[in-house]
């Protein structure tokens, strides 16, 4: 099997055009006029709509390079879908075929997949330029996103609040109003969470803040997202679906790792901070225990 690479499947073709066979040959003009039915379709269900073998059609995936007709078909879910912005179109793309366990574990398996891809941007420079940053700001940490990703943004700020003062949710601004925004600078950091369909508040904010000097760091889901454009330190995490629901899997995973790397950098005022945070929740009896 050839490595696999970053090239997208039109790539790949081409490459590989002057040894296609003729059955190899349809495939690829399959692949090109139905790119949605590969993408949502079994293996075997595609080959047989396409009129060849199924060996057939894992032996021209591994000739492309791809390691499985999984990784071929994530690539095609991510371009079709990401085509498809509106929640309401793509529940009507979706198979109603397939049964209901087979969709889960479709749905955990692209989880599992772009989980394995953070891999490699877990381990860039960026992304550790951004761990930095996040723990050696002098200033204020805003993190800020709307709709079902202010819920992350606001798990985000909770777990930064844990590890160092100064840290803004959005669900504090909205309290406390743009008072809050109005002496921010150059000392400090915005992190902008956004995925499609595109958030106008979140962009919105996130370039006034870049204006007056803040540090924006964005985390969203396609280089082509609004949020890059006004952001100084992008992090790109794919995690479109076939249906309504995008997952949030992987973004939720990125502000996992990010905190870890911040908590881990400020390990001795970590350690401290968090003597004092589990001293007052004794006193205030903030958790409950099971005595019996």
């Amino acid at each position: 099997m050839k490595q696999a690479s970053k090239s997208t499947l039109t790539e790949r073709i081409q490459r590989e055009a002057g040894t296609l066979t003729d059955s190899e040959r349809v495939l690829a003009d399959a692949l090109a006029v139905k790119p949605d039915v590969a993408a949502f379709e079994s293996l075997r269900r595609f080959a047989e709509i396409v009129g060849v073998n199924p060996s057939t059609l894992s032996r021209f995936v591994a000739k492309l390079g791809y390691a499985s007709y999984r990784d071929l078909q994530l690539e095609l879910r991510t371009a079709v879908t990401r085509m498809i912005p509106s929640p309401v179109d793509r529940a009507r793309l979706e198979n109603n075929e397939i049964d209901t366990q087979a969709l889960l574990r479709m749905s955990l398996e692209d989880d599992l997949q772009q989980l394995q891809q953070l891999r490699e941007l877990a381990d860039t420079e960026a992304f550790m330029k951004v761990i930095s940053l996040l723990a050696q700001a002098k200033g204020s940490i805003y993190v800020i996103g709307s709709g079902w990703s202010r819920s992350l943004a606001d798990l985000m700020a909770h777990r930064l609040a844990l590890c160092r003062p100064r840290v803004e949710s959005s669900s504090s601004l909205d309290m406390l109003g743009y008072g809050k925004l109005a002496e921010c600078g150059a000392s400090d950091c915005a992190v902008a969470i956004a995925s499609r369909r595109y958030s106008r508040r979140t962009i919105e904010l996130a370039q006034a803040l870049r204006k007056r000097g803040v540090s924006v760091i964005s985390i969203t889901d396609s280089s082509a997202s609004p949020l890059v454009r006004v952001s100084s330190l992008p992090l790109i995490v794919p995690n479109m679906r076939a249906g309504p629901f995008d997952s949030p899997t992987p973004i939720a995973a990125i502000v996992h790792l990010l905190c870890s790397g911040v908590s881990h950098l400020l390990h001795a005022s970590v350690t401290k901070r968090f003597g004092v945070i589990e001293q007052l929740s004794e006193e205030l009896g903030t958790f409950t225990f099971d005595k019996s």
